[in-house]
């Protein structure tokens, strides 16, 4: 008898962009129909069928509607999907090493507006 192990995909493979490229098709597609259609009226069969996807992977990469529902909230929150919370990317650090407040100020400002209206990810050369 063998035993098989199912293993997660490992960061930085193909299988691995694969993977989040699916993630972020779902979750891009998800927020497209809550925004037209509504949480509630939205079901996981819609996003799935939005996203080019079959609903089982949609149940795998995030289990039910509401961690969809916080996928998208966190992307739009840092702009992208990158695996890495907003208070440890490193613009967030230069503005807690920033000893003149209002330069900090102004880089917080400057990022929050990147990825408020462009969706963007972290650009430190920003002030």
């Amino acid at each position: 008898m063998s035993d098989v192990v199912k293993r997660k995909t490992e960061p930085g493979t193909r299988r691995a962009a694969q993977a989040r490229a699916t993630r972020r098709r779902i979750t891009d597609q998800a927020l497209e129909l809550f925004l037209r259609h509504g949480y509630a009226a939205t079901t996981l069969d819609q996003i799935a069928a939005q996203a080019g996807v079959a609903v089982q992977t949609v149940y795998f990469h995030f289990g039910n509607k509401a961690t969809v529902l916080k996928e998208v909230v966190d992307v739009l929150a840092v702009g992208d999907d990158e695996p890495i919370p907003l208070l440890d990317r490193p613009w967030v650090e230069r503005v807690r090493q920033e000893p003149d407040s209002r330069r900090a100020l102004a880089i917080w400002l400057s990022n929050g507006r990147v990825i408020f209206y462009q969706g963007g990810t972290d650009h430190e050369d920003h002030p």
